[in-house]
C-alpha cells in the first residue's frame, strides 16, 4: 500500500483552548505538534463529540500504522477542501483534485471522491474497504428557539457575530483584510472588523472601470467604517484570460459558480501580492436566509433579460435553506449530488470561494458560518421574514443599538441581494455581463473544465434549478 499525502493547507483551529479544557491530558500542547494525529487519538478516545467539538477549518489525514487504517475527516461545513482516491494498491489524498490527478498518471477525475462535509472517512488500507459515518448532523440539531421574542432573537445573533469575529482575528498574522461586496453580509462583518481592530483594508473589485453598484455601495461603507479601501480594477481582457485558470483553482463548473471564482482568483492574486494572508467575508449569510433569486441578466447581444437559473422554491422554508446550507441525506443517497465535489456550502462556496484563495496561500474569515449562527438563522419560520422584509428587516433589528447611535446609516441596510459576479441592480456589467458577452455560457464551461481535468461531466446548456429538498 503507498499512501500519497498531499496535503498543502494547515489547518485553523479557533477553540483551541476550550477543547483543551473539555478533553484533558496535553490536548493543547500536541494539538500544535501534530494535529492529524491528535485528531485521530482523541477522535479514538472521545468519539465523534470531539471532532463536533473543534471549531474552525480544518482537513485531517492519517494513518495509523498499527491497526493500516487511514483516518480522515473535515469540518461541519466544509470550509477546508479534502479529497481522495483510491486506485490499485495506491491511496491518495489531497487538498485539491489536481494534486491527486498530478500524483499519479493512473489517476481518473471519476476515481476522486471528496471527504464531505461532518464526515468521517476510514479506509482499510489492506482491503481498501472504506467505512464512513457523519460525526455531526446539522439537519438533526435541535434548534430551541422562541421566534416569537425576535429582539431577543436578533441580540444573540448580534453577540454571537461578534464572538465569531473575534476569535477568528488573526493573533500572527502578517495581514488581515475584509472582502467587501456591498451587500448586507460582507457590510455587517466589516462593521464588526473595524470596531474590533480598526484600519483594516477593504478590497473591492471592480470590472472594466464600471461604476457598479456594489462599487459605490462598498465606497460609502469604508467611509462610514473609516477603513482603508482597495478598489481592484480589472480589465475585460483579464477576466477572459483567467476563466480557464478559475476552473482549474475552484475545481467546479457550475456557471454561477465559476463566474463568482473568477472574481476569486484575481482578488487572491492582488490579495496574495499586499501579503495578506487572511481575509474576512459574509460567506454564509445569503444561504442562510435563503436570499437567493431567480438569476436574471441583461443578455449581452439582445439587451433581453435572460434566466440562467431557477432557484428553488425550497428556499422559502427553513428546511430547505438548511439543506442548501448543509445538504440533504435523502437526495445523496439516492446519488443526486456530484461525489467529487461534496454537498452544502462546502460543494458551492467551498469551492468557488475557500478554493482560489488556498490556492494563494490566503485563508477565508467566514463569521456566519458559525454552527449556532446558521441554525437560528436558517431556521427564522418564513412568515416572520416575510412580515419584517427579509434579511434586510432581520439584519436591521440585529444592528438596532448601532443604528440608533448613528454607527451604521440605516440606508446599509436598504439594499437588494446583488451576485458577487453581477456586480449591479440592472443585471448588466460585471464578470457575468463580461464573460456572457464573450460566449461563455455553461456548455462551454463545462468543455472547458472537461479539458482540464480530462473529465466527462456531460454538456449541457444551462443548470436551471437548485434543487434541495425534493
Amino acid at each position: 500500500m503507498n499512501l500519497v499525502d498531499l496535503r498543502k493547507i494547515k489547518p485553523l483551529i479557533f477553540n483551541k483552548k476550550e477543547l483543551e479544557n473539555n478533553f484533558k491530558n496535553g490536548f493543547f500542547d500536541e494539538m500544535i505538534k501534530s494535529e492529524d494525529s491528535i485528531a485521530y487519538k482523541k477522535y479514538k478516545q472521545y468519539g465523534d463529540e470531539f471532532l463536533h467539538q473543534i471549531d474552525g477549518e480544518f482537513a485531517y489525514v492519517f494513518y495509523d500504522k498499527t491497526s493500516e487504517v487511514i483516518f480522515a475527516t473535515r469540518d461541519w461545513i466544509g470550509e477546508m477542501p479534502l479529497h481522495y482516491a483510491i486506485s490499485g494498491e495506491n491511496i491518495y489524498f489531497a487538498n485539491f483534485v489536481s494534486d491527486l490527478l498530478a500524483s499519479s498518471p493512473e489517476l481518473k477525475y471519476e476515481n476522486v471522491v471528496a471527504v464531505n462535509r461532518s464526515e468521517v472517512v476510514e479506509v482499510d488500507a489492506k482491503t481498501k474497504i472504506v467505512q464512513k459515518h457523519l460525526y455531526y448532523n446539522f439537519n438533526k440539531e435541535n434548534n430551541e428557539v422562541d421566534y416569537d421574542d425576535l429582539k431577543k432573537v436578533a441580540k444573540k445573533i448580534h453577540d454571537l457575530l461578534f464572538e465569531a469575529v473575534k476569535i477568528r482575528l488573526p493573533k500572527n498574522s502578517k495581514k488581515t483584510a475584509i472582502l467587501l461586496s456591498g451587500g448586507i453580509d460582507s457590510m455587517s462583518i466589516a462593521y464588526i472588523v473595524s470596531v474590533l481592530r480598526p484600519n483594516i483594508p477593504a478590497y473591492t473589485i471592480e470590472v472594466a472601470s464600471q461604476q457598479s453598484t456594489d462599487l459605490t455601495r462598498a465606497y460609502e461603507i469604508t467611509k462610514a467604517f473609516g477603513l482603508n479601501h482597495r478598489i481592484i480594477n480589472v480589465s475585460e481582457k483579464e477576466i477572459i484570460d483567467c476563466v480557464k485558470q478559475a476552473i482549474s483553482d475552484s475545481e467546479i463548473y457550475h456557471m454561477y459558480n465559476v463566474f463568482c471564482a473568477v472574481g476569486m482568483h484575481k482578488l487572491a492574486s492582488v490579495l496574495k501580492n499586499d501579503k495578506v494572508d487572511h481575509v474576512f467575508t459574509g460567506e454564509g449569510g445569503n444561504e442562510a436566509f435563503g436570499d437567493y433569486h431567480d438569476w436574471i441578466v441583461i443578455d449581452p447581444k439582445t439587451k433581453k433579460e435572460i434566466v440562467l437559473q431557477t432557484t428553488s422554491k425550497d428556499f422559502n422554508e427553513p428546511e430547505g435553506r438548511e439543506a442548501y446550507i448543509w445538504g440533504n441525506l435523502i437526495s445523496e443517497a439516492k446519488g443526486r449530488y456530484n461525489i467529487q465535489l461534496g454537498s452544502g456550502l462546502g460543494k458551492h462556496g467551498g469551492s468557488r470561494m475557500y478554493k482560489p484563495m488556498f490556492k494563494q496561500g490566503i485563508y477565508l474569515l467566514s463569521p456566519y458560518l458559525e454552527k449556532s449562527i446558521m441554525k437560528m438563522l436558517a431556521n427564522i419560520p418564513s412568515k416572520i421574514l416575510n412580515d419584517i422584509g427579509g434579511k434586510a428587516g432581520f439584519m436591521r433589528i440585529v444592528f438596532d443599538e448601532e443604528v440608533r447611535a448613528g454607527k451604521i446609516p440605516e440606508r446599509f441596510f436598504i439594499v437588494k441581494k446583488i451576485r458577487f459576479q453581477d456586480a449591479s441592480d440592472g443585471g448588466e456589467g460585471g464578470i457575468t455581463g463580461t464573460l456572457l458577452g464573450h460566449g461563455y455560457n455553461q456548455e462551454k464551461l463545462i468543455e472547458i473544465f472537461n479539458t482540464v481535468f480530462h473529465a466527462h461531466v456531460e454538456a449541457r446548456p444551462h443548470l436551471k434549478e437548485t434543487i434541495l429538498i425534493k
